[in-house]
C-alpha cells in the first residue's frame, strides 16, 4: 500500500511551513523603478532599503569603474609555480616526409580507391559514356586490389607481439 498516515501528513505540512517562513517576504518590484516601496503592504520603516554589499564581480552603485577594470586579465598570467620543468614537457618527434612511400603501393591505392569511385560517378552521371572508360576503371580497381593483396605480409614474426596501440 502506498497510503500515508495523518501523522506523516502533519509533519510534512509543518516542514513545508518552516521552509516557507524561512524564505522571508516575497514581493514583486513595482514597474516604477524610482519607487522605494516593493509592495503596498510595506510600511514606512522599510522605505529606506539597506544597500547591497558589493560582490567580486559587481562594484557598489556609487563608484564607477573603467573598462580596464572590467576587463582586467591579470589573473590569467602564469606564476612561477604554474611553470613546468623543461624535462616534463612532451616534445613530439619530427614527422617523416609525406611522400616517402613506395610508388607502386601509392598507385595501387589510387587504383583500388579511384577505380570504384570513377565507376560510381560514371554510373550516376554519365551512363552513356564509352564502354572503354568503364573497362579501364574496372581494371584499375582490380589491379589495385590485386597489388595490395600481393604486397600484404604473408606471416607475422614470432617475436612481434605488438598489437599496434601507442600511448
Amino acid at each position: 500500500m502506498t497510503g500515508s498516515s495523518p501523522e506523516d501528513d502533519e509533519t510534512d505540512e509543518a516542514a513545508w511551513q518552516a521552509i516557507i517562513e524561512g524564505l522571508g517576504p516575497l514581493t514583486v518590484p513595482p514597474a516604477d523603478s524610482n519607487s522605494t516601496q516593493t509592495s503596498p503592504d510595506t510600511d514606512a520603516s522599510a522605505a529606506d532599503p539597506e544597500p547591497r554589499a558589493a560582490s567580486s564581480w559587481r562594484a557598489p552603485a556609487s563608484s564607477e569603474r573603467s573598462l580596464s577594470d572590467l576587463f582586467n586579465d591579470d589573473h590569467l598570467t602564469f606564476s612561477q609555480e604554474d611553470e613546468e620543468d623543461p624535462e616534463d614537457v612532451f616534445v613530439p618527434p619530427d614527422p617523416g616526409p609525406i611522400m616517402d612511400g613506395d610508388p607502386l603501393l601509392t598507385l595501387a591505392w589510387c587504383g583500388a580507391v579511384g577505380g570504384p569511385f570513377i565507376l560510381f560517378i560514371l554510373a550516376m552521371f554519365w551512363r552513356s559514356a564509352p564502354a572503354l572508360i568503364f573497362w579501364i576503371a574496372g581494371a584499375m580497381a582490380l589491379f589495385g586490389i590485386a597489388i595490395l593483396v600481393w604486397r600484404m605480409p604473408h606471416s607475422r614474426d614470432a617475436d612481434d607481439f605488438d598489437d599496434g596501440a601507442r600511448v
